[in-house]
């Protein structure tokens, strides 16, 4: 007989008349929703060698206490109920939860029984080299650890169980296995995401979390506050409240998971560490396949950024248009010349290879190492550089104090002004528009300088110049490439070599310098020349340059490529 059947359960209770006058129907719903969320701690009471794919034959004692305790039964009885219901719980998926079972849980709380307990996927040991592959169960260790679990619902207090496989020493944590210092995370379908050692996210949430952030642009400042005060419920007793740092690093951990998912791939990071470092190498990798390599659309093609078309000759012919230009979006980095190594922290001013210079003196031409816990030489005229740049960041302070007051409404909030004067951060290209203030000169007089040339000091953090972009005409972006000092057609020429190295290398580049860069790459590199292109787009050739230059008019002028026109115009927008 089927044990799920309501005839084999009647069946079961007519032995014990007795358990039929004190269980109510209610009861008997609420014993099976229970047990039912407790599967994993009934299995982690079998032995080794028990199937889990079957209940059973009985229940382990500190559960028969809690549930007969919740409907006030004989503990007696507990067990002609078990056999009466196994095969109801063991084939029954979790539900949401009922009113009634709430107190129940507040009640087992203290003998680390929670419906919310976190457990690993897996109850043998995955490692295919261990000698217990998928022969026995992995047992608990170190007991429970109490944890917070954030839902759409509100935080919750419960516990979390690692396992150790005895053979190979692998031990399985909700969300990952760890082995010789390594963490290596389950399928990308997680249901509970953790955020940090006692903190997880409810799979439902964390999306939530993703799409503020993408959509609405919302900071993780106030995505954790939005949260703490929406869905924590006032009555609900105080736990651990969620932070930007638990919202940035589930963020992070998601798309990792997505990344990985998309390539067929298990994620992999260090298990020690700071939390803050752990994910580093992971982005890292990531972000550099998909600056040279693109994202999965870059070998889109379509009619807006191609064209098929028959030359004079009669023969079909096609090209594809890029269109390559530089954002002048900078991040920090090491203040040494040209050194594309990153920085350890955003406050620092040079990388861990550079970290020398913090005590060289600034000045751009002394090497002199620093005294008085400065960034200058005892040498007046580098010493007066430093005081210069201070009174100039004391002015700022004020006038950031002033708008601090009258504008930010949360001082913790992700964007506030952090230790690190922003002041002292600027471009060094030829398009900053405004006096730099990283690089201090010694003067406020444009006169010649009597003694000299005028000296400058590197004193605050320095900027890369611009991120050069590559862009089909249809507006997918198919590549970039930092610019470190500035737009110089070296680094266009590595971005193109790039490109070229992928097979993503247009037959059409529209480009607003492009009569240089013909020019630089007619002698340095005239195959790469052969393979491509140069016009320059109507705006910039008609605004911006010199009629009669050769290049200008012979090679970039954009009427000498008809394939680039139609009868209605121009094919591409470039």
């Amino acid at each position: 007989m089927n044990m799920d059947t309501l005839r084999h359960v009647l069946d079961v209770l007519s032995y014990e008349p007795s358990l039929l006058d004190h269980i109510t129907l209610t009861a008997l719903h609420l014993v099976i929703t229970l047990a039912t969320k407790l599967k994993n701690d009934i299995l982690a009471a079998q032995p080794p060698d028990h199937d889990p794919l079957t209940p059973p034959p009985a229940l382990p004692d500190h559960i028969a206490v809690f549930l007969a305790t919740v409907v006030d039964m004989n503990i007696n009885l507990v067990p002609v109920l078990w056999h009466a219901i196994a095969g109801t719980v063991w084939q029954r998926a979790s539900e949401l939860d009922m009113p009634q079972e709430q107190h129940a849980w507040d009640q087992a709380r203290a003998d680390e029984i929670s419906g919310d307990t976190l457990w690993p996927p897996n109850e043998y040991c995955t490692n295919t080299n261990c000698i217990n592959f998928h022969k026995s169960l992995i047992r608990e260790r170190d007991g429970r650890r109490r944890v917070t679990l954030y839902t759409l619902g509100g935080a919750r207090s419960t516990f979390s169980v690692h396992l150790v496989c005895s053979a190979c020493r692998t031990t399985y944590y909700p969300n990952y296995a760890v082995q010789q210092g390594v963490r290596s995370y389950y399928a990308p379908s997680l249901t509970v995401i953790q955020a940090a050692e006692h903190h997880y996210v409810d799979r439902p949430l964390a999306d939530l979390f993703i799409s503020m952030m993408l959509m609405s642009w919302t900071s993780a400042t106030n995505v954790a506050k939005i949260y703490n005060h929406t869905f924590t419920p006032s009555h609900s007793p105080p736990l651990p409240r969620l932070n930007k740092h638990h919202v940035f690093d589930i963020f992070i951990i998601m798309s990792l998971l997505d990344d990985c998912g998309r390539q067929g791939l298990q994620l992999h990071v260090p298990h020690t560490g700071d939390q803050k470092d752990r994910f580093l190498a992971a982005m890292t990798l990531r972000n550099e396949r998909m600056r040279i390599y693109g994202q999965p659309e870059a070998a889109h093609f379509c009619s807006k950024c191609m064209r098929t078309f028959v030359d004079a000759d009669g023969a079909l012919r096609t090209i594809h248009a890029l269109v390559g230009d530089a954002v002048c979006i900078g991040h920090a980095r090491c203040s040494a010349d040209g050194c594309p190594i990153p920085l350890y922290s955003h406050a620092d001013r040079f990388c861990p290879s550079h970290h020398y210079l913090n005590y060289c003196c600034a000045v751009t031409t002394c090497r002199a190492p620093t005294t008085d816990h400065r960034k200058t030489c005892g040498i007046p005229a580098h010493r007066q550089l430093e005081v210069q740049h201070q009174q100039r960041n004391t002015a700022m302070f004020q006038l950031k104090g002033v708008l601090q007051r009258q504008a930010v409404t949360h001082l913790d909030d992700a964007s506030a002004v952090s230790a690190v004067n922003d002041a002292v951060e600027t471009n060094n290209g030829p398009e900053v528009p405004q006096q730099s203030s990283t690089f201090i000169d010694d003067t406020d007089c444009p006169a010649k300088n009597e003694q000299g040339p005028y000296m400058k000091a590197i004193l605050g953090r320095t900027r890369t110049h611009a991120e050069f972009t590559f862009n089909r005409p249809c507006g997918i972006i198919i590549s970039r490439y930092t610019c470190v000092k500035a737009e110089s057609l070296s680094s266009v020429h590595c971005a193109l070599r790039e490109l070229d190295a992928i097979g993503l290398l247009p037959d059409v580049l529209f480009y607003d310098n492009g009569c240089r860069l013909h020019r630089y790459l007619a002698k340095h590199d005239p195959s790469l020349l052969t393979k491509i292109t140069l016009p320059v787009d109507v705006f910039h050739w008609t605004v911006k340059h010199k009629k009669n230059d050769a290049e200008c008019s012979l090679f970039c002028n954009p009427m000498q490529f008809p394939e680039l026109r139609t009868e209605d115009g121009w094919y591409f927008n470039s």
